[in-house]
């Protein structure tokens, strides 16, 4: 699958029907472990609704992305601030599979058909599985915002790395990405984690590293609300990815909060997710359907603009009002 190009003309969004949740519902103010099924792709989603869920509905959702190696099990267990801020905030929280000790990891990419040493993997990829699979899922079975401005992602790591290149390349979809300890510039890290298993060897598929890096996909993220999180003391993910990302959108001319975080190596800490969850809030204020003017008037169609790069050659099927 090619990974550059341009999309033309107009593109008409549809609902794709979901599958019902795989698992009760349990109260508001707890955890849902369940899954979703795209043509036959199959991953896990963990869903929390805040307390007094649905009663201030529609409410806005976060998207959370993993590590490398991680679970989406890994946000109630290791952070349950997660949950607290959801309260505080009203929002709804999914935090979705990129990988985990049985399947490859995904890197968040547009790649299907993963070669893996024991077969393939992610026959359906995960930018099909997120937008066509689990946004309609999420608007069938959830009281949420469905227009751009009730949703925002954010991730870790390998997740930070989804966060920015989904939002980039999709700016017509968020309102707010975050990066805790990103990669943000896939051809740094192309002998490590995996990666070459997603993107092939870089010396033969140095356009595919480049068009689903973050750093590539900065001018896209014009008018999103954009924050870059890193720890001062991370070599694992050096910071200086963050701060690369920073000095793109510098040079763009876009507004960002970007922080280093003293004495923090490669993890996430309280103070980020509640730093990010204030930004998201704050975004989520923005009246009416957040897009950038070159996207169109209305959720339901959109046109690509000239300042829109590295978009997939797709049919898109999102979701829609």
């Amino acid at each position: 699958m090619g990974l550059g190009g341009w999309i033309g003309g107009i593109v008409f969004l549809t609902i794709v029907q979901a599958a019902p949740p795989t698992q009760p519902y349990a109260q508001a103010g707890s955890w849902v472990y369940t899954s979703v099924t795209y043509q036959g792709e199959t991953h896990a989603v963990n869903v929390y609704r805040p307390s007094g869920y649905p009663n201030d509905a529609p409410y806005p959702v976060v998207y959370l992305l993993h590590g490398w190696g991680g679970t989406p099990t890994v946000w109630p267990n290791e952070y349950p601030i997660l949950a607290e801020q959801a309260d505080t905030y009203g929002v709804l929280i999914v935090a979705v599979e990129g990988d985990n000790s049985n399947i490859p990891p995904s890197w968040y990419s547009p790649r299907a058909q993963i070669p893996w040493p024991d077969g393939e993997f992610w026959r359906i990829s995960f930018y099909d599985w997120f937008f066509r699979g689990v946004l309609p899922w999420v608007a069938a079975n959830y009281a949420i915002r469905t227009d751009p401005g009730g949703r925002a992602i954010a991730g870790f790591s390998m997740g930070g790395k989804g966060a920015m290149s989904l939002a980039g390349h999709r700016p017509d979809l968020f309102v707010a990405a975050a990066e805790w300890g990103g990669v943000m510039d896939l051809r740094d890290y192309s002998t490590n984690f995996d990666i070459q298993y997603v993107y092939g060897p870089i010396a033969s598929q140095t356009l595919s590293y480049a068009a689903d890096s973050p750093i590539e996909l900065a001018a896209n993220l014009k008018g999103l609300s954009i924050t870059l999180l890193h720890g001062a003391e991370d070599t694992y993910v050096h910071y200086q990815q963050s701060r690369t990302m920073r000095d793109k959108l510098s040079t763009l001319g876009y507004t960002y909060l970007w922080e280093e975080i003293p004495n923090l190596a490669h993890v996430v800490n309280n103070y980020e997710i509640t730093r990010t969850l204030q930004r998201f809030d704050a975004a989520f204020l923005v009246n009416g359907v957040h897009i950038p003017p070159e996207v169109g008037e209305a959720f339901g169609a959109f046109a690509v603009g000239k300042d829109f790069v590295n978009h997939l050659p797709f049919d898109f099927e999102e979701v829609g009002d």
